[in-house]
């Protein structure tokens, strides 16, 4: 349980990952492996995130599932990357994954994310930035992905969730293959600055390749 936390971070804020990094090998302990991340629950924090992504299940996910986890009743009031990330670049079957009542504070004055590269880079900032809201994605990455396999992604569920922006910001969803789709992703209840959305279309949820079974009600 994590519970009643201000969380700000350069890099991912609250962020739920599996159980091994390349090079590092599995997490065991006292003989045992641990292949298994279930039961987790974060409610009640406030997360200013300043980079990454604020609440997220992910990337790197060294483990055979990844299952039973909710965020609840969260405030995200700056997010820089993604505000709400459910992303697999390794290879857990990731299941049954919530957030509920979730609220998040956007504008068009949220400076991009940029590495400064050199002393001599000046910072400029793509005019009216904004950060994902919602993103659900299988995928390989030379960074994170341990094994040459990919996983899927099942039983996502957005329930709840409010933004206050001047605009609603993009979302994406999309798969890896035939064999690793992202599947049963379920929006209920999204509303912007207190007037709900009435489609998928209006959410600005754009799903892609591999996507099976995305409902918004």
């Amino acid at each position: 349980i994590v519970k009643n936390c201000f969380v700000r971070s350069f890099d991912d804020s609250i962020c739920l990952k599996g159980f091994c990094f390349p090079f590092i090998g599995e997490m065991t302990y006292n003989g045992k492996r641990y292949d298994i991340m279930e039961d987790i629950t974060v409610s009640d924090c406030v997360v200013w995130n300043d980079w990454g992504k604020a609440l997220e299940v992910g990337v790197d996910l060294c483990a055979a599932e990844t299952r039973n986890c909710k965020f609840i009743n969260c405030d995200i009031i700056h997010a820089a990357g993604m505000a709400m990330d459910v992303a697999n670049a390794d290879y857990s079957y990731v299941h049954d994954i919530a957030f509920e009542n979730i609220r998040l504070e956007s504008s068009d004055c949220e400076p991009a994310p940029v590495f400064q590269e050199s002393e001599e880079q000046v910072y400029s900032s793509e005019s009216k930035y904004y950060p994902f809201l919602f993103f659900v994605a299988i995928y390989y990455s030379e960074e994170y992905s341990s094994k040459g396999e990919r996983g899927r992604i099942s039983n996502i569920t957005f329930k709840d969730i409010y933004v206050y922006s001047d605009r609603m910001p993009n979302s994406k969803i999309f798969g890896y293959d035939e064999e690793h789709k992202v599947e049963n992703i379920y929006f209920e209840n999204v509303f912007l600055n207190d007037k709900k959305i009435d489609s998928i279309e209006n959410a600005n949820i754009y799903t892609e390749n591999y996507t099976d079974n995305v409902t918004f009600k």
